[in-house]
């Protein structure tokens, strides 16, 4: 009964990922951002509504931060006519710098949880700060590509100067963090996810399903570059009549594929504890006894259950020993080029 409701609990995190995904591929915003709207209007009901003693308001505050704020802003970006997105490029790149920094550095505060490995991923998790604020700086801090335009206005006016490389391009692209930093990061997060405070199974397809949606999402623009349609592709020129196509890089499409991932996740997770109030005490009961976080067992079984646990602590340790090398050999790198 309890692995039926994990399961149950998995396929329907996975499922709200693949329509995240579809709408997110489509050539237009609209839908997405009606899904946005619709979810984030159902969660907002629910929690208004929900008056037991088990209501996260700490829950429902991230998940403003996940999805209206987080993924919405995207989308209501993309929405917006042309004219207006080169108007406010810089304050939205800004926005999203500040948003994705936060998102990051806020996993210092991750309880410990009485390990050494969550005081390690402290240590770990401000080296890839520093890091990616190294990685954004190198880029002028301008980590998305331009806005294009309309090539002519039927109106006669005349339209803002482009610079000559435009990218006609999915609904988000962040640019400045290296394919190095994706994979430490997945690596860092993956670790992270065993400390006690993520007291849920959904977390534990976190950093595969972004990548798994990463791969996706280039697999599926390529097909469009290589079919003619431009989405994906960077177009140096505009204006010619033959214009160059180039693929974008498989890590500029990790800002898109990890928003939707925790922003849908974290709606799945929201909405089932309003609409199950004590869903989360179960999985977390279920959760604890399967990754050993809570000794439910007796006799000999209990010292099995800290050896695994002094295993895991041990492991999750170098993991992120190995994490502190690799941000401080780039972070050096940078510095002396």
């Amino acid at each position: 009964m309890t692995m039926s409701i994990i399961v149950m609990y998995q396929l329907c995190t996975v499922a709200s990922v693949c329509v995240g995904v579809y709408l997110a591929a489509r050539a237009s915003a609209r839908p997405l951002a009606l899904f946005v709207v619709l979810v984030s209007a159902l969660a907002t009901g629910l929690f208004a509504v929900d008056d037991s003693p088990t209501s996260d308001t700490a829950g429902f505050i991230k998940f403003l931060c996940e999805m209206p704020l987080g993924l919405g802003s995207l989308v209501a970006f993309q929405c917006l006519p042309p004219s207006l997105q080169v108007k406010w490029h810089r304050v939205f790149v800004q926005y999203v710098n500040v948003a994705v920094v936060g998102n990051i550095a806020m996993m210092v505060f991750v309880p410990d949880g009485g390990t050494m490995r969550g005081w390690t991923s402290r240590v770990a998790c401000v080296a890839l700060v520093i890091w990616l604020c190294q990685e954004m700086k190198q880029h002028l801090w301008m980590t998305q590509p331009f806005p294009q335009l309309p090539l002519s206005s039927s109106s006669g006016e005349q339209q803002p100067t482009l610079p000559r490389k435009v990218v006609t391009r999915p609904l988000f692209v962040f640019t400045a963090v290296p394919l190095e930093w994706v994979a430490t990061h997945a690596v860092y997060r993956f670790v992270m996810v065993t400390l006690p405070a993520f007291d849920s199974p959904r977390y534990v397809l976190l950093e595969p399903l972004s990548i798994i949606v990463m791969i996706y999402l280039r697999n599926l623009y390529r097909d469009r570059c290589d079919n003619g349609s431009g989405v994906g592709c960077d177009t140096a020129t505009a204006g010619t009549s033959r214009p160059s196509k180039q693929m974008l890089a498989l890590k500029d499409y990790f800002g898109m594929s990890d928003t939707i991932v925790v922003a849908t996740m974290g709606t799945v997770s929201h909405i089932a504890d309003a609409l199950l109030p004590h869903s989360r005490t179960l999985r977390s009961m279920v959760w604890s006894s399967v990754v050993g976080h809570q000794q439910l067992v007796s006799g000999d079984a209990v010292n099995l259950w800290q050896w695994c646990e002094a295993l895991l602590d041990l492991l999750g340790v170098l993991t992120h020993i190995a994490v502190i090398m690799v941000c401080a050999s780039f972070i050096m790198t940078k510095k002396r080029s």
